[in-house]
């Protein structure tokens, strides 16, 4: 059974361990400890090490899943410029103007993004700078704890008050 964390691989003469991902709406293959150079995937969601055609590993999900959480709470993607109002526009030269908006955007890092503090959290800021800081080897969940260092950030020991009230009155 596949898992998107990992999958093991086996043939009749050796096995391998890989790592079986989705990234935006793309499925990568990873050997472990091999980088890719596919570039594909939605612009918005695309780590800088793609961009700059650097080669990327599993770190490049990691980065995903922080802008997927930062458009989940703020209802946009944190690059998306003034050309993605044109975004579906009829003509190619907007839509590739929009594209290179976000690629800058990217480059430039998380760090230069304006959170709207009515819908992220500190905590919620902190887990989404953390899987998508430049470095891809710095990124949480690529360190040496895993998926487990996002599963154990502080944004997911939230307690929600009035649902356990609820929970109670039942």
């Amino acid at each position: 059974m596949a898992t998107l964390e990992s999958s093991i691989l086996v043939s009749p003469r050796k096995f391998k361990v890989c790592f079986l991902t989705l990234v935006s709406t793309s499925i990568k293959l990873y050997l472990a400890g091999q980088k890719t150079y596919t570039f594909c995937g939605t612009p918005e969601y695309i780590p800088p090490e793609i961009v700059s055609n650097s080669g990327h590993t599993i770190a490049a999900d990691y980065w995903s899943l922080g802008i997927l959480v930062f458009e989940l709470l703020s209802k946009k993607t944190p690059f998306a410029g003034i050309y993605c109002l044109y975004f579906y526009h009829p003509k190619n030269m907007l839509l590739a103007r929009a594209d290179l908006e976000i690629y800058e955007g990217i480059m430039r890092g998380i760090h230069n993004v304006a959170f709207p503090q009515h819908r992220v959290t500190r905590k919620a800021e902190s887990m989404i700078k953390a899987l998508c800081r430049q470095e891809p080897s710095e990124r949480l969940g690529y360190q040496k704890g895993g998926v487990d260092d996002i599963r154990k950030h502080r944004w997911f020991q939230v307690r929600i008050p009035f649902y356990s009230s609820f929970i109670l009155k039942l």
